[in-house]
């Protein structure tokens, strides 16, 4: 399993030299995703999930830091429900083969 604290100093590392407050959420999910080979940084249906976990919160007064752990936190979020749908999906195929 992969060091927490590294993934996120990985993502703090790739986007603080950006003026990153001024990047879209869709930009910004993309560095992280991009700086922790994450598969999802290249579908943008990933992005998508995973820069919603943005609205709502006012991001832009966070630091790098806090930024870049809501966005890992809501990523593993997402591969979760990503690899719990696959698996009822084939347990339902399974079901009815």
């Amino acid at each position: 399993m992969e060091d927490p604290a590294g993934r996120l100093a990985r993502a703090q590392a790739a986007v603080e030299p950006y003026p990153w407050r001024r990047l879209t959420p869709g930009t910004l999910v993309r560095h992280v995703l991009n700086a922790t080979r994450q598969r999802p940084a290249d579908d943008e249906r990933h992005v998508e999930e995973v820069a919603a976990a943005l609205d709502g919160v006012p991001w832009r007064n966070l630091t790098a830091e806090a930024v870049c752990r809501h966005l890992l936190n809501a990523l593993d979020s997402h591969v979760m429900n990503e690899l719990l749908f696959n698996i009822e999906m084939e347990w339902l195929l399974d079901r009815h083969s």
